[in-house]
């Protein structure tokens, strides 16, 4: 299959997804020498075609989302161009492996400063951080990828929902910490993106900055110390048993020493206990009486 313009030559090598709205198909331009692929999107509902026309029309006046590569209309269809990365979904490749806490942030600050970097409408952003757009290569570097499924909800999707997703996405990444509160400036940071407190990307990613760096000084200090009521418990109690231990052992020595002299200065009389005793009454030819 092969979707021609005047400039492209797309050759289909795998359709995602084909709905009667859109397809989405990963595509390989055969006018281009490099090995490169492309994500193109279809789009062929009417209604959907005038209502986003207008947006990626716009959009392409964006030099700093080099990811979009293109849009134009062809025999009553609309099609997007984005660049497309072949690599493991982040939520897999992060719940397959066991990363660090300095590998873990820096996965935070990739998907920041790409975020930053790109500077895509909220909308399209908030698309891009589904599970199904999020990629991770070994370089621990965040990629988006553009299935654009939420692409007829784009009017309601607002900065404060892009924060609100991002506090998901950190909960799975920094989870453990934030659990056992091992940093006040962690838990506000989730907070202020759970109530959408931040004003553009740039400010997420300087606050996050802040984070980053405390967590990682306290990492090489060794000095991470969750603080959670459940956690301190815990190590209350194993702080209890360790000073427990040494003293029931020598509760116990002692009262064995004590019960040692105690029998030593009182040794059991047995007499008249009713115990079996050994008459001899001959020696020899001798009678004893």
């Amino acid at each position: 299959m092969l979707i021609q313009t005047i400039k492209r030559d797309f050759a289909v090598l795998r359709m995602l997804e084909s709905t009667r709205d859109l397809d989405i198909a990963v595509c390989r331009d055969l006018l281009e020498q490099q090995d490169r692929v492309y994500l193109v999107l279809t789009l062929k509902n009417p209604d959907l075609i005038y209502k986003t026309l207008p947006f990626f029309t716009k959009l392409k006046q964006n030099a700093s989302f080099s990811d979009f590569r293109e849009c134009f209309a062809q025999d009553g269809q609309f099609f997007l161009v984005f660049s497309y990365y072949d690599k493991p979904l982040l939520v897999e490749k992060y719940s397959a492996g066991s990363y660090a806490l300095v590998e873990r942030l820096e996965i935070g600050r990739s998907l920041l400063s790409r975020m930053v970097l790109l500077d895509m409408p909220p909308s399209l952003q908030y698309d891009a951080l589904q599970e199904r757009n999020l990629v991770l290569d070994d370089a621990l570097q965040v990629w988006f990828n553009y299935r654009l499924e939420e692409i007829s909800s784009y009017p309601s999707l607002t900065g404060a929902r892009v924060q609100a997703e991002l506090a998901r996405i950190f909960r799975m990444l920094l989870g453990k910490e934030i659990a056992t509160e091992v940093a006040p400036e962690l838990l506000l940071f989730i907070n202020n993106l759970v109530h959408g407190s931040f004003k553009d990307y740039l400010d997420v990613y300087k606050a996050y900055d802040e984070v980053y760096t405390l967590l990682m000084s306290l990492e090489e200090k060794g000095e991470i110390e969750p603080k959670s009521l459940l956690f301190r418990l815990w190590e209350r109690a194993k702080a209890l048993a360790g000073y427990v231990r040494p003293v029931l052992a020598t509760v116990v020595l002692v009262t064995a020493l004590g019960y040692l002299f105690f029998t030593f200065m009182h040794p059991p009389n047995t007499a008249g206990t009713g115990a079996s005793q050994i008459i001899i009454e001959k020696i020899g030819t001798v009678d004893i009486k």
